[in-house]
């Protein structure tokens, strides 16, 4: 099952995140959930239990728990990073 975390819905509510990218990435996971094969797509591991997905411009950070997909943050390459040092 694919679960979204509270910083991708802020981002949908507030306009930062667009409806669009948020259903490509989501569409996605999807895959990645049905599949369980993180090499597939362009997926990289950052830290210990965490996973980065690029698409153009925008990158999703993840991870996987209990044979869930949990997205924690969707951004800009620019922005991604730094929302992600905060969370932390």
């Amino acid at each position: 099952m694919v679960k979204i975390g509270e910083l991708v819905v802020k981002a949908l509510k507030k306009g930062g995140l667009p409806l669009s990218i948020y259903e490509n990435f989501y569409k996605t996971f999807c895959v990645l959930d049905r599949e369980k094969d993180l090499s597939l797509f362009n997926v990289k591991p950052i830290g210990e239990n965490f996973h980065r997905m690029r698409k153009g411009k925008y990158r999703a950070i993840f991870h996987l728990e209990n044979d869930n997909v949990y997205i924690d943050l969707i951004a800009k390459r620019d922005e991604v990073y730094k929302l992600w040092e905060q969370k932390q």
